[in-house]
């Protein structure tokens, strides 16, 4: 299961996108309580109440929220308007695939987005959706960009600042281009060495080591599963001189080769 504050971590693919304004008078509701929504989707409210029904519980949606829903998910929406006025909503649907086309997991995962500049992009891809003569190409990048920009809101808002935040910047921009050193990192972060390792395996549950190496196999990962990378030229970008190094290394980490990762991949 992907959160949707983590999407922007993810890489994802983004298709069969349709965009449509809404009507939806007193009272009435919408379920998809019966059978998973098919596919994702984002709801900018500009007038009236709506109450979303989740499994996780309510959520209450006035003019100006953003919705975005997750396919698979199982809900139901209830619309109200004290003034008598139809409930009004403009929607952009879509699939987010992975690499290989499956689905990704995001049943049930509901956020509201609230952020002006949020909904601001996200009225610059509905009106890009609705152009009858818009490039497939130019939309997807748009609709792409617009969830990772609200992903990363949202990811950013959950996530706590703890005292290891710039070492932890430092190391994700320069691992790849450079060894590394504790002591640079705890400098950064204005601790002895000692007390850095001790307070960054209480933040990360990893020592600085084990969190180089765990980035160096995720990134490693990514790039087995594309069949026209070598594992010669992976150990290259990982900052590997040596392919047998990069080989053991890897083997310590996963139990098991990189061919037989990319073999299977």
């Amino acid at each position: 299961m992907i959160c949707f504050a983590d999407l922007y971590k993810n890489e994802y693919n983004v298709g069969a996108i349709r965009a449509l304004p809404q009507i939806w008078q007193e009272g009435e509701s919408f379920s998809y309580k019966d059978f998973p929504r098919p596919d994702s989707g984002i709801l900018l409210f500009r007038q009236g109440e709506t109450i979303c029904h989740t499994p996780n519980g309510d959520l209450r949606l006035q003019k100006g929220d953003a919705l975005f829903i997750g396919q698979g998910s199982n809900y139901e929406m209830s619309f109200y308007n004290a003034d008598g006025l139809p409930v009004r909503d403009r929607m952009i649907n879509f699939e987010l695939t992975d690499s290989k086309g499956n689905l990704l997991p995001m049943a049930n995962q509901f956020s509201v987005v609230r952020n002006a500049d949020l909904k601001a992009e996200f009225m610059q891809c509905y009106r890009l959706t609705r152009k009858a003569n818009v490039y497939p190409a130019k939309l997807k990048v748009a609709i792409t960009e617009m969830l990772f920009s609200m992903s990363l809101h949202k990811g950013e808002s959950k996530r706590k600042v703890t005292p290891v935040d710039e070492a932890i910047e430092y190391i994700s921009e320069n691992y790849l281009s450079e060894a590394v050193k504790i002591s640079h990192l705890a400098n950064l972060c204005h601790m002895s060495e000692a007390n850095f390792r001790r307070v960054f395996r209480k933040e990360t549950g990893m020592s600085p080591k084990e969190y180089l190496s765990d980035l160096k196999v995720k990134r490693a990962n990514v790039l087995l599963s594309y069949p026209d990378v070598t594992v010669a030229a992976i150990a290259e970008d990982l900052g590997f001189s040596d392919v047998s190094y990069f080989i053991r290394f890897y083997k310590k980490q996963t139990g098991k080769s990189p061919g037989k990762f990319k073999y299977k991949a």
